[in-house]
């Protein structure tokens, strides 16, 4: 068997899984942490890529592939290494021949799960004549909150302020002598169909825009199932609730984004939290349009906060998988984030512990600044776009540096990194936690 018999085994055997059987790993960037099996730490430091198919210790610089681990792990001889990742791929090594013979063998491949990235094309923008009607409707109903006091009471016990209400121009059906409202479809630019009333149940009215444009209406209904309810012909974009510091456009992203399931928990989120956008998803498999992730493919992080549910646990996956810079974000108490809230649970803090030191505010109440940029922080910013096989790893307040086979560095490079406070000071404000010539900005 030669060397590229024994690569294609390994490439059918996921080293994250092989290595998650012994210690756990969590996904940080595009790489896995755990405390390191070959030295006692409280820390993790040791690290598995799962592209490269290989794993380093920023403690003890142990580093290896499938195969070394085996050996040092397991202690398997390289032969038993290599017989055992076979059995775990479905290949079955001739002996004769000396190659590997794909079978269909009691072992079959251990993959990670990959959910496929499945996003929504852009939805129409509804017709003109719709979102005139839908406009009335929305200013209406907001009206009618400001003057219902039980009903803006309810949003009140949800975390939701005045403010907000006003922001996002929430509203209120009460219908008509306590019976839904029924308009004419004609009338709002549809077709008739099977019905020729267009049905606006008794509730609270959750309009969702883009770029100042209603593009949905959503009403969160008194009775019945389901207990939302969407007007006929809206599209079914996501809502996004964007931070106060941020202009009311989608084209001006924040840098941080917190995904939920309840588009009232987004609303709450971003208003209890100026410096993150929020959507509200919906649904637990909710999938943003392509505007939206083209956006959130430029923020630095995501905090995925989906219910606290098997679906939501289930849907938070396809978000770590698909965006590199998504972190789980668990809920501290309840469901989701509204009922935290209703347990005292201060959600702005919440939030803001959740994110890179870069994004949280001075003593002052002023958003921190980034680090002064030094000559020796440009230096470094030079050194890392020449040298792009390099990488910086800052977790939990360390910094440290190898290559990106995880060989040590020595040189210039490291003196900089270990020896300069204020390039250190620069590198743990960094929203990114494995920093190389691509992200390094100064």
């Amino acid at each position: 068997m030669d060397k590229a018999d024994i690569e294609m085994i390994k490439s059918r055997v996921d080293l994250v899984t092989l290595i998650d059987e012994d210690i756990p790993l969590r996904k940080k960037g595009k790489l896995y942490f755990g405390l390191c099996p070959f030295h006692l730490e409280k820390t993790p430091s040791f690290a598995v890529n799962p592209e490269r198919g290989t794993y380093h210790c920023f403690g003890c610089n142990e580093h290896g592939d499938h195969i070394s681990y085996m050996q040092k792990i397991k202690g398997l001889t390289f032969k038993e290494a290599v017989q055992e990742l076979a059995n775990r791929a479905g290949v079955t090594i001739d002996t004769k021949g000396g190659g590997p013979v794909f079978s269909r063998a009691t072992h079959a491949p251990r993959l990670v799960s990959k959910l496929p990235p499945v996003l929504l094309d852009d939805p129409p923008i509804p017709n003109e004549t719709w979102r005139q009607h839908a406009d009335k409707f929305v200013a209406w109903a907001h009206d009618k909150l400001k003057n219902t006091p039980d009903a803006w009471k309810y949003l009140a016990n949800r975390g939701i302020s005045l403010d907000a209400i006003e922001r996002f121009r929430l509203g209120w059906n009460p219908g008509k002598n306590g019976q839904d409202l029924y308009r004419d479809r004609a009338a709002w630019g549809l077709k008739a169909g099977e019905h020729r009333s267009l049905c606006l149940p008794i509730g609270h009215v959750i309009p969702a825009y883009r770029d100042e444009t209603l593009v949905r209406v959503r009403i969160r209904k008194t009775r019945g199932d389901p207990r939302y309810f969407i007007v006929v012909h809206s599209a079914p974009h996501l809502l996004i609730a964007l931070p106060r510091s941020t202009p009311h456009k989608i084209k001006h992203p924040p840098r941080a984004w917190i995904i939920v399931e309840s588009e009232l928990d987004a609303i709450l989120c971003a208003d209890r939290q100026d410096i993150v956008g929020a959507i509200g998803t919906g649904s637990a498999f909710a999938k943003p349009d392509k505007q939206a992730h083209e956006q959130l493919k430029q923020a630095k992080r995501l905090l995925i906060a989906l219910d606290n549910d098997q679906a939501g646990q289930k849907a938070t996956e396809w978000w770590l998988q698909t965006y590199s810079q998504a972190r789980k974000l668990a809920i501290p108490q309840g469901k989701d984030p509204g009922e935290a809230w209703q347990k005292g649970v201060n959600i702005g803090e919440w939030i803001l512990n959740a994110l890179p030191p870069g994004f949280r505010p001075h003593r002052n109440g002023k958003h921190s600044e980034k680090p002064a940029i030094t000559s020796a922080v440009r230096e470094l910013g030079r050194l890392l776009k020449e040298n792009f096989n390099i990488m910086i790893v800052s977790e939990n307040g360390d910094v440290g540096v190898c290559r990106k086979d995880y060989s040590p560095v020595r040189g210039r490079i490291a003196e900089l990194v270990y020896t300069k406070p204020d390039v250190t000071e620069y590198l743990k404000n960094h929203p990114d936690e494995i920093i190389d010539g691509g992200n390094y900005e100064y």
